[in-house]
């Protein structure tokens, strides 16, 4: 059994390796057919950059289950804002009385500039313009986890600007650390590591 940091475990079970997040209150067993995340964990990412404490940006509409996962693992004092445009009825029905989480307009003048982490998986074609638009608000060396499509990532410059692809963009932003590729759970889905510049 080995700890990757405080809150998460690997362990032995009947199947093989589990992935487990533990706080004082619940057990909570990471799968990786349900969460990109997850799925990234199973398949090699080299830095998990979310620890205790992390301030953390989440973009994502089907993010029930990696938002319990994070949560067990930021602790009374970590903060997820998710953006209300990005997020489903079920998610702000569920989680709105959750003192770690604020719910913010991706507009707004009032939106933190201290996050360690951005945590975004929307349509490659919304991810470039988003990131660019909220940089300031990743500190210095702060990290993302971006999901693309593993097709973009593998698309090549053309003659034309206009079909740079998504990967490319972000590569002139951000420092990319690694690509996880997520195929063996989700189909044509890749997770990027990247840190701001």
């Amino acid at each position: 059994m080995a700890n990757i940091n405080n809150n998460i475990i690997w362990s032995k079970g009947h199947n093989g390796l589990k992935l487990i997040t533990k706080n004082d209150s619940n057990t909570d067993e990471w799968d990786p057919y349900e969460s990109e995340l997850a799925a990234a964990m199973f398949n090699g990412i080299e830095i998990f950059p979310i620890q205790k404490n992390s301030k953390i940006l989440c973009l994502d509409k089907n993010f029930e289950l990696t938002l319990n996962h994070i949560l067990n693992i930021i602790g009374n004092d970590g903060r997820i804002n998710l953006i209300s445009e990005n997020i489903s009825k079920n998610i702000e029905k569920n989680f709105i009385n959750n003192s770690n989480i604020e719910i913010s307009n991706i507009s707004s003048d009032i939106l933190p500039n201290d996050f360690d982490i951005f945590y975004i998986n929307v349509p490659d074609q919304d991810s470039f313009n988003i990131m660019k638009k909220l940089k300031t608000k990743l500190k210095q060396n702060g990290y993302f986890l971006l999901v693309l499509n593993t097709s973009d990532i593998n698309h090549e410059i053309s003659s034309t600007q206009e079909s740079i692809s998504t990967f490319q963009k972000i590569k002139s932003l951000f420092e990319i650390i690694q690509v996880v590729f997520l195929d063996s759970y989700f189909t044509n889905h890749s997770m990027i590591i990247g840190r701001q510049k």
